[in-house]
């Protein structure tokens, strides 16, 4: 072999070193005594294992645990394994209640070390949760209650088929179990409560938990978790909490200090987030822009979803939403349309189609619709929805809308029926400094008046219209306008005198103000 051969070796042979990730053995050890001691680990049953960086944090990612052994029975539990990362590396130490990798004790501990070189890491013994057992232990005793009187209006829990279930950090809860089942009050249906005690609590050391819907738990159907998501201001690392003190009063003399939890609402969501009572809305709309572009024969009604083209004549109109489960291409005769001066329809066959629709008590405030066209969904594009605000503060409402306002599909029919629908023309070629609307001119008006609005940035630009009671019955989507100053005709022709709030909507910016049509 040349010398130029073997260099080339020698090479080739160095970069190929260079690229292997040398594995550095690691040595875990814990002290698990002291929750022998208290009972919180049981060494006939119970597993400690590891989970981190090196084994992909085990069951909870896509890696194996790697259990820790105490072959000399003296309570310390150690494992060696291989790590082929490098830098800093993070792991934590977790209990398995029977073994079982969902039914866990994580004390929410992270620990770390750095692999520098490849020389062999011990690291140093631990006690599991850094409970050295100097600290002083508690023993209490917890009343937990929820209330879940909104997933029961909204269908998200069934009594006869799910199971509620708490879940959490210490004895005799745990991450994984369905074991801790609540219980329903046997005077109001919407309280569930379980009375739990809890030994050797360290003071200082909290108890962290969670409410949990088991779906098909009763019934035996595939179960199905749903975790609550409880408000951030209120928790500990994502969780519920209580942290006993010591102060807990011992009412019963049986050696457990005695705390009954605040009552709270599943995914603490309550009635300032959802209605109380049931609403009825009635929706109208304009379709004479659909029948319009209909009978253009230089244009086609299109399916936004399929893409298919309306050939046949217009039979009916429909509404689809988030309160309905946006059925298009599903509809059924509950989602149908009238302009027969039934169902809320003030006038029979004057193209404008209306529907009603009972919001139960435990909707949602805020929610999105569309109307579609023999089924076809086919009024604006993908995100380009209809909005519906409901309050508490009423028990029935209607809204007035005009098919295609909202997107640019229909703009010119639209137009043809309202002249002034579209009219909005840039004042001055000036950016402006700040986002501002203008109070209308003329005010009060018969039937238009000029709404002038600035914005510093290009942004999507919406204009939304609302009579006293809250009801929307104008909205009108102008798209992505350039920074600049602008202003829009409004045309009231078709409204009723009186006052109404318009709401201008630019981006992140929003302002709402005052007008009044005198007829």
């Amino acid at each position: 072999m040349t010398e130029k051969v073997r260099l080339l070796t020698v090479i080739a042979l160095l970069i190929l070193i260079s690229n292997i990730s040398l594995a550095v053995n690691v040595t875990f050890q814990v002290n698990m005594n002291v929750q022998i001691m208290r009972g919180n680990f049981d060494p006939d049953v119970d597993d400690v294992v590891v989970r981190g960086n090196l084994n992909d944090w085990g069951h909870w990612g896509s890696g194996m645990d790697m259990p820790l052994n105490d072959g000399d029975h003296d309570g310390i539990y150690t494992g060696t394994y291989n790590d082929t990362g490098t830098g800093h590396r993070e792991f934590k130490h977790v209990v398995l209640l029977g073994g079982d990798p969902d039914d866990i004790i994580d004390p929410f501990i992270q620990r770390s070390y750095e692999i520098v070189g490849g020389d062999p890491i011990v690291l140093p013994v631990v006690f599991f949760a850094d409970d050295d057992g100097s600290g002083e232990a508690l023993d209490v005793e917890l009343l937990f209650q929820v209330d879940m009187e909104i997933q029961l209006l909204q269908d998200n829990f069934n009594p006869e088929e799910d199971l509620l279930v708490i879940r959490g950090s210490k004895v005799p809860l745990a991450w994984g179990t369905n074991t801790n089942v609540m219980i329903q009050d046997a005077l109001n249906p919407n309280l569930w409560t379980l009375e739990l005690q809890f030994d050797n609590i360290l003071f200082g050391e909290d108890i962290q938990y969670k409410f949990v819907i088991v779906e098909h738990g009763i019934s035996g159907g595939s179960p199905n978790d749903i975790w609550e998501q409880p408000d951030p201001e209120n928790t500990r690392d994502g969780n519920r909490y209580y942290e006993p003190n010591g102060q807990e009063p011992d009412e019963d003399e049986d050696g457990y200090g005695e705390v009954v939890r605040d009552l709270v609402y599943f995914s603490d969501i309550d009635f300032t987030e959802v209605t109380e009572h049931d609403i009825t809305v009635t929706f109208s709309v304009d379709t004479r822009p659909a029948y319009l572009k209909w009978l253009d024969p230089d244009s086609i009604i299109i399916d936004i979803q399929t893409g298919d083209p309306l050939i046949d004549p217009i039979t009916g109109f429909q509404i689809a939403g988030t309160f309905n489960g946006w059925p298009c291409g599903e509809f059924t005769a509950e989602h149908e349309m009238y302009d027969d001066g039934t169902n809320g329809d003030v006038t029979a066959a004057d193209s404008f189609f209306t529907i009603q629709h009972i919001f139960p008590a435990g909707s949602n405030f805020e929610h999105t619709y569309k109307y579609a066209v023999n089924g076809m969904d086919a009024e604006g594009r993908y995100g380009h929805d209809h909005m519906l605000t409901l309050s508490n503060a009423i028990t029935d409402t209607s809204v007035i809308d005009t098919f295609g306002t909202v997107d640019h599909l229909y703009d010119m029919w639209i137009i043809m029926i309202y002249p002034d629908y579209n009219d909005i023309e840039e004042r001055s070629g000036v950016v402006p400094d700040k986002f501002r609307v203008g109070q209308n001119y003329p005010n009060p008006f018969n039937p238009t008046t000029t709404i002038s609005f600035d914005i510093p940035n290009a942004a999507p630009v919406e204009l939304t219209v609302y009579n006293i009671p809250g009801q929307q019955v104008f909205q009108r989507n102008f798209g992505s306008l350039n920074a600049g100053s602008y202003s829009v005709l409004f045309n009231a022709g078709i409204f009723a005198s009186g006052t109404y709030i318009y709401r201008l909507e630019a981006g992140e910016f929003s302002d709402v103000k005052k007008m009044m049509l005198l007829k």
